[in-house]
């Protein structure tokens, strides 16, 4: 039989996993925003590199949630939390494509293993 709490450290663990899936899917969708940018107008240009940095900046925030659970700190669980709900909320609030779906699975999916977890962080 396993060790009290073990059970919840793979659900953390598997959180990770899931933190460093969206980040890969959000750094190539940042690569290809940049790249049709590229032949936009000037204005369309502009949008396109706000736009990336945004997703970059997403995809950094996702793996820096994923090491910091592995780190057992109250606050980078904090950060974690707030990096799912503002990604979800933000995932919704433009044009819906397959991305946005299955990012916003992934999420909802994270959110429901930090709420798991929740007292792993708490101790």
């Amino acid at each position: 039989m396993g060790q009290p709490g073990e059970s919840k450290r793979g659900v953390a663990e598997w959180a990770r996993i899931l933190f460093y899936a969206n980040a890969a899917i959000w750094m190539p969708l940042a690569a290809i925003t940049v790249v049709r940018a590229a032949g936009g107008t000037g204005e369309e240009r502009i949008t396109g590199m706000v736009l990336t940095v945004l997703m970059f900046a997403n995809a950094v925030a996702m793996v820096l949630s994923a090491l910091g659970l592995a780190r057992r700190s109250r606050w980078f669980y904090l950060f974690a939390v707030a990096v799912v709900v503002v990604n979800l909320l933000l995932t919704w609030t433009d044009q819906v494509g397959w991305p946005d779906v299955v990012t916003g699975v992934l999420d909802l999916v994270l959110l429901g293993l930090l709420v798991v977890v929740r007292r792993e962080y708490w101790s």
